[in-house]
């Protein structure tokens, strides 16, 4: 799978931790998973599903974890959330030693990054609509080089914004 021994998998946004098990099952070889989360609620729920697995709780503009300390960090559905969308990337970056993947970013061509407001599980919450070139050269300014790009869930926000939208999953490379 990643041709890494033992590699480190960072997921930032693991919610209930359910990608240790999807790991577990995707390759040959086993990952030592560590799983990050803002949510106390959510966290409790992993560490009692997987609790052979490490949790931490923190933001992802402040994570707890040495530099280059995973091999792969991956950041679910968390950029769309936060105001400090720049500093999660760099902390990613920071995090980082071969590869990061953005997953579920929502993106759009012609306009600029956009913020929406909606309610999400009762409370009011932030979205982050990037444009897909910003969002490409803020990886690449902090030293993320765009390997491949998947298309991901179908999320078009055309009505709201007036131009169609879809998300996407961003592999990056670490550069040297």
């Amino acid at each position: 799978m990643t041709q890494l021994r033992l590699p480190c998998v960072v997921e930032v946004g693991c919610g209930s931790g359910w990608n240790a098990e999807v790991l577990a099952r995707l390759g040959e070889e086993p990952v030592r998973y560590v799983g990050i989360d803002y949510s106390p609620s959510m966290l409790a729920v992993a560490r009692r599903a997987y609790p052979e697995h490490r949790f931490a709780q923190a933001e992802a503009s402040r994570l707890p974890l040495r530099d280059g300390a995973a091999d792969i960090l991956v950041s679910g559905g968390v950029l769309m959330h936060l105001l400090d969308y720049r500093d999660a990337i760099r902390e990613s970056r920071r995090v980082a030693r071969r590869w990061c993947i953005f997953h579920t970013v929502p993106v759009m061509m012609r306009r600029k990054t956009t913020l929406l407001e909606k309610r999400a599980y009762g409370s009011p919450t932030i979205e982050v609509i990037f444009n897909e070139t910003e969002v490409r050269r803020l990886f690449e300014e902090v030293g993320l080089r765009v390997r491949h790009v998947l298309p991901n869930i179908d999320y078009d926000l055309e009505d709201i914004l007036g131009e169609r939208t879809v998300t996407k999953t961003f592999l990056c490379e670490v550069d040297g």
